[in-house]
């Protein structure tokens, strides 16, 4: 698994959840419905990453 953690790809992970995303990983299953919600991550990850 050769993955790019980028405000798509988290939306992506947490859009269909890690059992599909990453399969054979041994994440918790957290998926977040809302694009909103997702969107609303990726903002807050963009700035608490942001040197």
């Amino acid at each position: 698994m050769n993955i790019v953690w980028s405000p798509e790809t988290v939306a992506k992970l947490f859009e269909v959840g890690p059992a599909a995303y990453t399969p054979g990983t041994k994440m918790p299953e957290q998926r977040i419905n809302s694009l909103e919600d997702r969107k609303a991550l990726t903002d807050f990850l963009a700035r608490a990453t942001t040197k």
